[in-house]
């Protein structure tokens, strides 16, 4: 049971730390000082990738999912895959 609770507290912490770093970047990109590495991401892929993510937990709550785009799809853009 202990285990457990060690692998919630794990968990939680680092779920915490990657909201303090979101927050940091977000201070940082205002005063200019965030460092990004542009490439070319394919948006429509990604997308896809986070709507089969959650379509899982969609369906548990009983709620539907959907996205398409307004206008012309887009196909790639440049941007930091890791921020993005």
């Amino acid at each position: 049971m202990q285990e457990r609770y060690i692998g919630y507290m794990e968990t939680s912490g680092r779920l915490l730390m990657s909201h303090i770093s979101d927050v940091l970047d977000i201070t940082r990109y205002d005063a200019g000082k965030l460092n990004t590495r542009s490439a070319p991401v394919d948006i429509s892929a990604l997308l896809q990738d986070i709507f089969d993510n959650q379509q899982g937990t969609a369906a548990k709550n009983e709620t539907s999912l959907t996205w398409h785009w307004r206008g012309d799809a887009v196909g790639w853009v440049l941007s930091d895959h890791d921020r993005l």
